[in-house]
C-alpha cells in the first residue's frame, strides 16, 4: 500500500512539473476544476486534458491545448442551438458578444466561437489573435471568424466553427499551418483535419451552403487582430456611389490599445475625376482631432462623420482614419460618393 501511494505521489509531482508549460489555472490538480469564473473553469479542464494527452515528440502541449479548446467551444457554444433559438424566439433572441456569457449560454456562431476560443487561450497564457475573412462566394457577400495561436515561433490557424486545422504533410502533425501559409501553398495542396461529427458541420456540409467558401472564394479580404483592408460595400451608378447596406467590417481606424494606427481601412475601385465623399459615422474613441482620408486627401472627422472633395486618377481608393492618439476609429453608417461637375470646382 505504501508503494502504491508513493507511485501516485510521484505521478502527481510529475504532472505538476509538466503543468508549468501552461499557465496554471488553480494551484493543485482537481477532479472538477471548480471555479465561479466559467472561463477559468474551462481553461483548467483544457489544460489538464492537454497535459494528459500531449505526446511531445508529435506536437507541443500548446497545440494540444488549442485543439481541445476548439473541441470544447465547437461542442459547447453550438451553432445548432443558436439557429434554433434565433428561429423560435424571434425578436426576443439576443446575440452575445462576451466570451463568458457565450460559454455559459451555450450558443453562438463563428464570431462567438473566435471570442471564446481567444479568451481560453489568453487564460492559458498562449498568444492568440482573431482572424476574419470577408469574401464573396457565388455572388453573395459573407464573412467568417477564425483564430490563430502562436506555437513556438509559428502562428497556427484554428477554424473553430468548422473544427478544422491544416497541415502541409498528412503524416507530420507538427506541419500545422497559418492562413498565410495556406494561401502561399494553395488550398488544394494542404491537408485539413476536421471534426466531421460535429452536429453543425455534419448538417451544413449536406446543404447548398458553401462551408469553406472563406477558403476558396475568388475575392477575399483578411483582417488579423483588427488590422487589414476590407472592400467597401458600394453600389455605383453613373459615376456616383452609395452604400446599399452596412459595411462588412463596421468601423475604420484602430481600436487596439497598442500605440499603433494601422487599424482597418476600406477600399474600392475609384474612377478618375473630381468627387465629393460623405461619410456618416459616429465616434469610436477619438478624443483629439482626427481626419478621414481618401489617400492623402482628408477632411476633419466630426461627431457625425466627414465630408470633403478629392481627386482620383482612376486608381484604387482607400478610406482611412488618421489620428495622433492610440485609439481612434469611426463606426461607419453610410458612405456616398458624388461626382463633382466642373462648374462646382
Amino acid at each position: 500500500m505504501i508503494a502504491k501511494w508513493v507511485l501516485i505521489g510521484a505521478l502527481l509531482a510529475s504532472g505538476a512539473a509538466q503543468a508549468d508549460s501552461l499557465t496554471a489555472v488553480g494551484d493543485t490538480p482537481s477532479l472538477s476544476c471548480e471555479n465561479p469564473d466559467i472561463i477559468k473553469k474551462y481553461a483548467c479542464l483544457i489544460r489538464q486534458e492537454a497535459e494528459g494527452a500531449v505526446v511531445r515528440r508529435v506536437a507541443p502541449v500548446e497545440f494540444y491545448a488549442a485543439l481541445q479548446a476548439l473541441n470544447v467551444v465547437q461542442n459547447t457554444v453550438t451553432s445548432g442551438r443558436y439557429s434554433y433559438l434565433k428561429r423560435t424566439m424571434g425578436d426576443k433572441f439576443k446575440s452575445i458578444p462576451q466570451a463568458d456569457l457565450c460559454l455559459d449560454a451555450g450558443y453562438g456562431i463563428c464570431g462567438n466561437h473566435a471570442i471564446v476560443f481567444a479568451a481560453l487561450m489568453e487564460q492559458l497564457g498562449i498568444p492568440v489573435r482573431i482572424v476574419k475573412a470577408f469574401y464573396i462566394s457565388k455572388g453573395v457577400r459573407s464573412s467568417h471568424a477564425m483564430a490563430e495561436v502562436k506555437i513556438g515561433e509559428k502562428w497556427v490557424l484554428f477554424d473553430v466553427t468548422w473544427g478544422s486545422v491544416y497541415f502541409s504533410d498528412p503524416n507530420d502533425r507538427s506541419s500545422y499551418l497559418s492562413l498565410s501559409d495556406i494561401d502561399r501553398i494553395g488550398y488544394a495542396n494542404v491537408f485539413p483535419v476536421r471534426n466531421g461529427l460535429s452536429t453543425w458541420f455534419f448538417s451544413r456540409r449536406d446543404t447548398s451552403y458553401d462551408v469553406f467558401g472563406h477558403m476558396t472564394a475568388e475575392h477575399r479580404d483578411i483582417t488579423v487582430d483588427r488590422v487589414g483592408e476590407v472592400i467597401a460595400n458600394l453600389d455605383w451608378s453613373e459615376g456616383n456611389a452609395t452604400s446599399p447596406g452596412p459595411q462588412f467590417f463596421h468601423f475604420i481606424g484602430d481600436n487596439r490599445r497598442d500605440k499603433t494606427m494601422a487599424g482597418v481601412s476600406y477600399y474600392w475601385d475609384q474612377p478618375a475625376g473630381e468627387y465629393r465623399i460623405d461619410v456618416s459615422s459616429k465616434y469610436g474613441g477619438c478624443k483629439e482631432p482626427a481626419r478621414i482620408c481618401v489617400h492623402d486627401q482628408c477632411g476633419p472627422l466630426g461627431a457625425d462623420g466627414a465630408s470633403f472633395n478629392f481627386t482620383s486618377s482612376g486608381e484604387r481608393a482607400s478610406l482611412t482614419v488618421e489620428a495622433s492618439e492610440d485609439v481612434c476609429f469611426a463606426v461607419v453608417k453610410d458612405i456616398s460618393i458624388t461626382k463633382v461637375s466642373a462648374d462646382a470646382l
